[in-house]
């Protein structure tokens, strides 16, 4: 009994593992057991849904006790913000949804192979520019459909409310809804059936299962005895896997996130988060999370890794918001001849959200202590960062970091000094070991390429092994070398 518990918590909950990754952990080919013991934990936790794939089995989530601890995390974050979002000024609302904006259309952008800067972003998003170029029109039909979503949120989610955003990122606006019935469903057959051919990944649904599976979507969409994070990220899934018209299918799925979200009570906030980051680019572990849900039937490797992401995005915005209340109260100062007490009010409500960030930050786990770290200036380092000018100027003496030649030597090195690391966490480490300097999750998520949760624990396990020091700033967690000479 206390076997299987093991194996239950380390694949189910810890993480949730496929049988290759289980095998993997094991370094053995036949696990039939242990992973007999791992099926039969999430049995009592799986919820059969009623959305089917080409083959017309029914997809699964399974409502593990981790997932379901972060799912209310993210509901009590998500209202958090929709409170705070709602106390802000017009100005801090306007100064809010230009840094949010900039950040998700960038991702539009670079997607779309679109080059623009964040100032010509900003122009676009404030509606200054009388003319926008062709090059960047699918930005801006892009931002109508966000700012389109913060309008409609009233009501049931029908067929024509996706094809309004297909008409929208198509068209740039919605002239006339007459024209709903020339949106058809896609008729190009991306695919063939591959009934008897188990574990076969589809690049999208049969065109002639199209429609009945939109109405799945649709009824999906509408259940109201799903919360609000499951049935979105559900639909979004869903709709990237139908792939149901001949364009736009990845921005399709991310305007469905929003537009589930906001259905559910979120529309004034949906439009801000950033889902765009993690679905509008080649992610290899959302791809891999994307076809193990195919060939399981098992929606929850992606589930779970979407919602990692999500609850990292809140922690951003969380901190946006911060920003935007420290704009408003400078903007008050010199622009609006306030009282004393608007004065103190407005002061009083910046140190309140950046007292909540500090306590609410989701790169902590409960009663998580940090404790301040006094470390070796940069200017005692030997290998320092030069720059090729004469000028007299009042920087510090920069730390310099190995070449890439140098940081491939050390992985090695470093690989077979600690056999307990990860090949990224040895490959991390090589690269940002300089002392002086400090490091956070967020990089090593952004380097090598995983998932924020990865990231966390992989940075809290090179602490663990002493080749890092924990620090706090704020409420963000920073990590600094030691020193092993």
């Amino acid at each position: 009994m206390a076997e299987s518990t093991n194996f239950a918590k380390r694949f189910c909950e810890d993480t949730y593992s496929s049988r290759e990754e289980v095998s993997s952990a094991y370094n053995l080919s036949n696990i039939d057991y242990i992973w007999e013991k791992v099926v039969e934990y999430r049995k009592n936790h799986t919820q059969t849904l009623e959305i089917s794939s080409n083959d017309k089995n029914k997809f699964n989530l399974v409502n593990t006790n981790t997932i379901m601890t972060k799912i209310f995390r993210f509901e009590t974050y998500l209202n958090k913000i929709f409170f705070d979002y709602n106390n802000l000024t017009s100005h801090g609302k306007q100064q809010f949804k230009v840094n949010r904006f900039i950040r998700i259309l960038g991702n539009v952008a670079a997607s779309s192979h679109i080059q623009v800067s964040d100032s010509i972003l900003s122009t676009i998003i404030e509606g200054k520019v009388s003319t926008i170029p062709n090059e960047d029109l699918f930005i801006s039909n892009y931002l109508n459909a966000l700012n389109y979503l913060s309008t409609h949120d009233a009501g049931n989610i029908t067929a024509e409310t996706f094809k309004a955003l297909f008409q929208i990122l198509r068209d740039g606006s919605l002239n006339n809804e007459t024209l709903f019935d020339e949106v058809k469903y896609r008729q190009t057959q991306l695919d063939t059936p591959h009934y008897y051919q188990p574990g076969y990944v589809y690049q999208a649904a049969l065109v002639d299962r199209i429609p009945e599976m939109m109405e799945q979507l649709i009824d999906l969409a509408n259940d109201s005895s799903l919360l609000a994070v499951t049935k979105s990220i559900l639909t979004m899934f869903y709709i990237k896997y139908i792939n149901p018209y001949e364009l736009f299918g990845d921005y399709i799925a991310t305007l469905a996130y929003k537009t589930s979200l906001a259905y559910s009570g979120y529309g004034v906030i949906a439009q801000f988060i950033n889902i765009e980051g993690l679905m509008l680019f080649e992610d290899e572990l959302a791809k891999k999370y994307l076809d193990l849900a195919q060939k399981t039937s098992d929606v929850t490797y992606f589930f779970n890794y979407a919602l990692d992401y999500l609850l990292a995005d809140e922690a951003e915005i969380l901190d946006d918001i911060a920003e935007a209340v420290k704009q408003e109260v400078h903007y008050e100062d010199t622009h609006v001849q306030l009282s004393q007490l608007e004065v103190d009010s407005l002061k009083e409500k910046e140190e309140q959200i950046n007292k909540d960030n500090q306590v609410n930050t989701f790169e902590s786990t409960e009663n998580d202590e940090s404790e301040e770290i006094n470390y070796e200036p940069a200017n005692k380092i030997s290998n320092q960062q030069l720059y090729s000018s004469s000028l007299q100027v009042a920087l510090p003496i920069f730390p310099k970091g190995f070449g890439e030649e140098d940081i491939e030597r050390i992985t090695t090195d470093l690989l077979e000094t600690y056999p307990q690391l990860s090949k990224s966490q040895a490959h991390f480490y090589a690269g940002h070991c300089t002392l002086g300097r400090a490091y956070t999750i967020q990089q090593f998520k952004e380097v090598e390429k995983t998932s924020y949760e990865t990231a966390r624990t992989s940075m809290d396990h090179l602490v663990t092994l002493g080749l890092y020091e924990r620090g706090k700033v704020k409420n963000k967690f920073i990590y600094r070398p030691v020193s092993h000479r």
